[in-house]
């Protein structure tokens, strides 16, 4: 049994060889014939002959033709070019070649087969084709099938172009040269289907891949800057890509703090921190990112939601890092969700009396199994001011739009329906609630097609979806994305087109408060994934962008700042035995104060608050050793090292 397998294999690796290695009888063929005028070749899988064309460019396991132009059929609806596979191509660009072999479609591309290929050098020295030269007008901003870009596939083509987005993992940048950057509009796209929205996909777009024909790579390219240069187009699926036989970059990228805020305003914060992991090997290099964007792009907010946080020592490790390395004391809040992205808070002191609870944690969906995995996390507490103001905030880390077209495509649908119409009726049960709404809803600010959860969750108007919105939410809430410029209307960029994924939302009437502006701290959308792991700058500290609400309150803020205080310290011998104390000085006696223990690595060994009138005792089973000691009143910080003997 075994040795007729073996023949039979055999037999057919034989075929195989001989299918591929055959004698050529090929039909001849132009270029754009080979081409045609859809998405894939008419002579797909068949052998074909196309003769004396030019060498546009060479790779090191391919080349470019293109007709000569007198030859060309002068149909911009079919490409003159095309990819040659061949090992160590023996050509220069320049080369008039012959060439006959198997046509094949390869993620989209038309190209020829390598195995059985043969090429002839008819001449050299000859004058390239002129490039096609993108401009406002080409690529067609209007969705056609095939797409714009199929027409140049193989093609020279020419730009100077705006990055829509950054350096992707593959080190590919998505580039425009129409007017307008790329912005996801509502809807199913192009061709779409009945009675819903149609997004024209931004046909536009096309990418560059720096080193595609061995030009130096560059794995930096930001959002705004301007690159320039030419060279062949493929396809790659839903990419087209030029492979620059010459290109260069110039500008600047996108990098922009939030504002201060302005006396008697209080700020909410909401940041996705894409997986902050205190078991991953890159966790102290994101402490170090993620800190620096919370203080300085985000401006340290009174509140900050946090999405995306795989257990809770991931939470406290982050406002530990803050705390010592930039003096701010947050309390931290987390609530397990059953899996490794959950929710929590960081929480300044000018919030007091709070309280933390997930909602619809018992919640099913209609197809079976729990409705949210990452159940909303509601924070309600007072505002320090004379007198108090109450608020809410409701954290939420929506179900994602991956497989919403697919065979998993009704869950997912279903799954995002549903999650929106138990949030609506958690908002409309707090419409007389200070409540505040952040998070990342994994959703558009409009209808993607299939389901328009935003809407639904607002209760405003629905530019309609295959799921139909239910009323629920009345009166309607406010989406503040909807009133910033439409050029800052985005939190991701996702395949180079810009969108909104991170909502702040409120109810229609705050009662001594009004949130009076919402910005978004550019550094993470925008900026190339080659950043992630570089812990000197703040560039890629994430994915998303994080947003900022500034909220004015009516009534005079309690100050807790330290300016023109007393210091506080604490009092030890040093080196200090395992019995010795720690006496705090300060300047009240009534002042409560954090204390935490940390080893020489950085981890919390003891923490809790004491008065100024207590000591502060070793942690029980310590071992002689070099710790830390950090103090704080949520002002002030200080750490002090401390020998034990």
């Amino acid at each position: 049994m075994r040795k007729d397998r073996l023949k039979r294999f055999f037999l057919l690796f034989i075929l195989t060889i001989l299918w591929y290695s055959a004698p050529l009888h090929a039909q001849f063929l132009e270029i754009w014939e080979i081409q045609g005028n859809t998405t894939s070749s008419p002579y797909n899988q068949e052998v074909v002959t196309t003769v004396q064309n030019i060498v546009t460019a060479v790779g090191d396991d391919h080349f470019f033709m293109q007709t000569p132009p007198d030859r060309s059929d002068n149909d911009p609806a079919t490409s003159d070019g095309i990819l040659v596979n061949i090992n160590n191509p023996d050509v220069l660009v320049g080369d008039l070649v012959s060439v006959s072999g198997r046509i094949n479609e390869v993620d989209g591309n038309t190209q020829f087969n390598a195995l059985g290929l043969q090429l002839d050098i008819v001449d050299v020295g000859q004058a390239l084709p002129p490039t096609v030269d993108f401009g406002q007008s080409f690529p067609s901003i209007t969705p056609s099938d095939p797409h714009p870009l199929e027409a140049v596939e193989g093609m020279i083509v020419s730009f100077v172009a705006t990055a829509a987005g950054p350096s992707t993992g593959a080190d590919l940048a998505p580039l425009y040269t129409t007017e307008s950057r790329p912005f996801r509009e509502p809807g199913i796209q192009f061709p779409g289907m009945s009675g819903t929205p149609v997004w024209d996909g931004n046909p536009e777009l096309f990418w560059i891949d720096p080193d595609g024909l061995n030009q130096p790579n560059n794995r930096f390219i930001e959002t705004g800057m301007t690159v320039s240069g030419e060279g062949p187009m493929i396809q790659d699926n839903f990419q087209y890509i030029v492979t620059p036989s010459t290109y260069s970059i110039s500008g600047d990228g996108l990098l922009t703090q939030v504002r201060d805020k302005n006396l008697g305003e209080i700020s909410v914060g909401s940041f996705n921190v894409l997986m902050l992991n205190s078991n991953s090997g890159n966790f102290q290099t994101k402490l170090r990112k993620l800190s620096k964007y919370i203080v300085e792009s985000m401006k340290a907010p009174d509140i900050v939601a946090l999405q995306e946080l795989a257990n809770s020592n991931s939470l406290g490790s982050l406002r530990n890092f803050i705390l010592q390395n930039y003096g701010i004391n947050y309390s931290n809040y987390f609530e397990q969700s059953g899996g490794n992205i959950n929710t929590g808070f960081l929480v300044k002191n000018t919030i007091t009396d709070i309280v933390v609870t997930q909602l619809g944690e018992n919640e099913n969906i209609s197809l079976g199994g729990p409705l949210h995995d990452r159940p909303p996390l509601l924070l309600t507490g007072n505002i320090v001011s004379e007198p108090a103001i109450p608020i809410q905030v409701l954290n939420l880390h929506m179900r994602s739009l991956i497989d919403i077209e697919g065979d998993n495509s009704f869950f997912v649908r279903t799954k995002r329906h549903e999650q929106a119409i138990s949030i609506a009726n958690m908002i409309q049960d707090r419409q007389d609630e200070n409540l505040i709404v952040v998070g990342d809803f994994n959703a558009y600010q409009f209808s993607d097609g299939y389901v328009d959860v935003v809407n639904q969750i607002t209760g405003q108007e629905s530019l309609g979806a295959i799921f139909t919105n239910q009323d629920i939410v009345n009166p309607p809430i406010i989406n503040y994305t909807n009133t910033l410029p439409e050029s800052e209307r985005y939190s991701f960029v996702f395949r180079g087109n810009a969108q909104t994924l991170d909502h702040c939302l409120s109810v229609s009437q705050l009662d001594g408060l009004e949130v009076v502006e919402v910005q978004y701290a550019r550094g993470n959308a925008d900026q190339p994934e080659a950043f992630e792991n570089n812990s000197q700058v703040v560039n890629r500290a994430s994915d998303h962008d994080g947003l900022v609400a500034f909220i004015q309150v009516e009534n005079p803020i309690t100050s807790t700042s330290s300016i023109n205080r007393p210091d506080f310290d604490v009092q030890f011998n040093n080196p200090m035995s395992k019995s010795d104390q720690i006496t705090i000085i300060g300047y009240s006696s009534s002042q409560k104060i954090n204390f935490r223990w940390m080893n020489q690595q950085g981890q919390v060994l003891e923490e809790g608050v004491s008065s100024m009138t207590d000591v502060i005792h070793l942690p029980k089973g310590i071992h002689s050793g070099m710790y830390w000691l950090q103090i704080a009143d949520g002002e002030q910080s200080k750490t002090r090292k401390i020998i034990v003997q």
